[in-house]
C-alpha cells in the first residue's frame, strides 16, 4: 500500500482548559515553546487560544498579536 500524505494539527491549548486540569502554555513565549515542539515532533498546524494575564481564554487581539510574533521566528515552519 502506498503511503499517503498526512496534515498532523496540534492543539496546544485547548478550549477552556487551565492549568488545574492540563499543564497548557499560557504565555506567548510558552506558547511559542510548545508549538516549536509540536513541530518539531510533525505538526504541520498549530491551533492556538491565548491566555490573558490572569491565564483565562483571551479573545484581545493585542494577545494574539503578541503569540504570532513569538511564533514568526526563523525556521518556524507551520500554519498557525
Amino acid at each position: 500500500m502506498p503511503k499517503q500524505p498526512v496534515i498532523i494539527t496540534c492543539a496546544i491549548t485547548g478550549h477552556r482548559t487551565n492549568r488545574a486540569i492540563a499543564p497548557v502554555p499560557l504565555t506567548p513565549e510558552d506558547q511559542a515553546q510548545s508549538a516549536q515542539e509540536a513541530v518539531i515532533s510533525g505538526a504541520s498546524i498549530i491551533h492556538l487560544h491565548v491566555r490573558g494575564n490572569n491565564g483565562e481564554e483571551s479573545l484581545a487581539p493585542e494577545r494574539y498579536y503578541e503569540a504570532m510574533q513569538q511564533q514568526s521566528q526563523p525556521n518556524f515552519s507551520s500554519l498557525i
